[in-house]
C-alpha cells in the first residue's frame, strides 16, 4: 500500500503491481526502479502492439505533396526572388494543398465521412472576401513578383477545388 498526504488528511490506497516476467533463480533480485522500468516497457509494448499499423502513404498523395513542393520552391526562387514576402504567396498554396487532399481523401475514400460542409463553405466565403481585395484592389498582396498574379491564380485554383469539394460532400457523397 501507498501512504498519500494531502490537504484532506493521511490515506493508504492500494499500489497496483505489475506482473513482471518469470525472472531466473540465479539473477539478482530486481530493485524497485528495474522493476517498474520493466513494468512500464511490458505495458508500453502491450499499448503498442494494439495499435493498428498506419498504412503507407498513397503514391496520389505524395505526387500532390512533391508538385506542390516543386511549386513552392520555383515560386520562391524564380518569381519572387527570395524575397521574405513571398511567404504569403507559400501560405496561400499551402492552403491549396490542404484542399487538394481533402479531395484526394474523398476520391479515395468514396465517402465525405469527416469532411465538414460548414467548413468548406466558410473558408470559401473567405476566400471570396480575399479575392475581392486583391483582384481589383492592391490590400493583402506580398511586394514582390509573385502578389503579381501568382498569389491570385492559386486562390482562384483554391477557390474552384472548394466549390467542387462542396458539391461532392453535399450532393454526391451526401449519404457518407
Amino acid at each position: 500500500s501507498l501512504k498519500v498526504s494531502s490537504f484532506l488528511g493521511r490515506h493508504t490506497l492500494p499500489l497496483a503491481r505489475a506482473s513482471a516476467p518469470p525472472r531466473p533463480s540465479s539473477a539478482p533480485p530486481l530493485r524497485s526502479t528495474e522493476a517498474s522500468a520493466m513494468a512500464s516497457s511490458s505495458a508500453m509494448s502491450a499499448a503498442m502492439s494494439s495499435v493498428k499499423k498506419s498504412e503507407a502513404p498513397s503514391s496520389k498523395m505524395m505526387a500532390a505533396y512533391g508538385i506542390f513542393a516543386a511549386t513552392g520552391l520555383a515560386v520562391y526562387h524564380f518569381v519572387a526572388e527570395g524575397e521574405f514576402s513571398a511567404i504569403l504567396t507559400m501560405s496561400v498554396i499551402m492552403q491549396c494543398l490542404a484542399v487538394v487532399l481533402l479531395g484526394l481523401q474523398s476520391l479515395s475514400s468514396g465517402s465525405a465521412a469527416g469532411i465538414s460542409a460548414r467548413a468548406l463553405a466558410l473558408e470559401a466565403g473567405s476566400l471570396v472576401c480575399r479575392l475581392s481585395s486583391t483582384l481589383w484592389l492592391n490590400g493583402y498582396l506580398p511586394v514582390d513578383a509573385s502578389g503579381d498574379h501568382v498569389f491570385q491564380a492559386v486562390d482562384i485554383c483554391t477557390l474552384g477545388m472548394l466549390l467542387w469539394l462542396l458539391h461532392r460532400v453535399l450532393v454526391v457523397q451526401n449519404r457518407t
